[in-house]
């Protein structure tokens, strides 16, 4: 499984050890499994790269505020590299907007 994650993206190997034991313990700590972990490495590499403030903020707002279970943030890892301010919040007043007529 590691092989083949730093064959196909060798980009992956910049990240320190350090890193990605910090990466790995919050995921865990936001309530995701190993293997939910492992899914979401393979899905989406960069996830490792990605600050811990950044992952429980975007992890906290797609949880909480658009009611996303934590299985569906696993399943779409990459939705963690967006911009909370130009892609994700715009987005979900979209889809509040929608529900609240009705149209969605």
């Amino acid at each position: 499984d590691v092989w083949a994650i730093f064959k196909k993206w060798p980009q992956f190997l910049v990240n320190s050890e350090v890193k990605i034991l910090n990466s790995v313990e919050t995921f865990l700590e936001l309530g995701f499994s190993r293997d939910e972990f492992k899914m979401m490495v393979k899905r989406y590499p960069s996830c490792i790269g990605l600050s811990a403030e950044t992952v429980k903020k975007k992890t906290e707002f797609l949880v909480k505020k658009m009611n996303w279970p934590l299985k569906a943030v696993a399943s779409n890892p990459a939705v963690l590299g967006l911009s909370m301010e130009k892609r994700i919040v715009p987005r979900s007043n979209v889809i509040k907007a929608l529900m609240s007529k009705g149209l969605l």
